[in-house]
């Protein structure tokens, strides 16, 4: 049973470590500086079909961060950072970056989930 224990105290303290170096490399990188910048990159393009008066009044949050080192989809691990998006204080959608360990972009994504927004 103390060796359990033991076994767990080592591995919390792994785990601790492990979160301190992502949140580091997180921090270096400016991740969540980066996302702002996507997302409001996002708003005003052209190919965002929402108008312009609309998107004055978005307002980002910072949401959560993820790291994911095994997908089926990607063959290389990334952070995903999410932003939610607010219209006057309405939760419609969210903004996600994903970015390499060494910072570089590799894809984002700006999601409008609220469908009365959506068709406004």
């Amino acid at each position: 049973m103390i060796w359990a224990l033991a076994m767990h105290k080592v591995s919390m303290n792994n785990t601790d470590e492990l979160i301190g170096v992502l949140n580091k490399i997180s921090n270096n990188l400016d991740l969540k500086s980066k996302a702002y910048e996507g997302a409001l990159y996002w708003i005003n393009s052209d190919d965002f079909d929402v108008d312009k008066a609309l998107t004055k009044d978005f307002r980002f949050e910072y949401k959560f961060q993820k790291f994911c080192f095994n997908s089926d989809c990607l063959d290389y691990p990334y952070i995903e950072t999410q932003l939610d998006v607010y219209y006057k204080d309405e939760d419609i959608g969210y903004y996600c970056l994903y970015s390499l360990l060494d910072g570089e972009a590799v894809d984002d994504k700006l999601v409008i989930t609220d469908h009365d927004f959506k068709n406004s």
